[in-house]
């Protein structure tokens, strides 16, 4: 858990993968 100015700091640093890719700001997650 991060507050939203510090997840997108660890997105920019390219720290955060969602389903194996390294996400973007702005992508969309789907929860299926």
């Amino acid at each position: 858990m991060a507050s939203r100015r510090k997840a997108e700091e660890l997105i920019r640093a390219g720290r955060v993968k969602v389903n194996g890719n390294i996400a973007r700001i702005g992508d969309k997650v789907d929860p299926d």
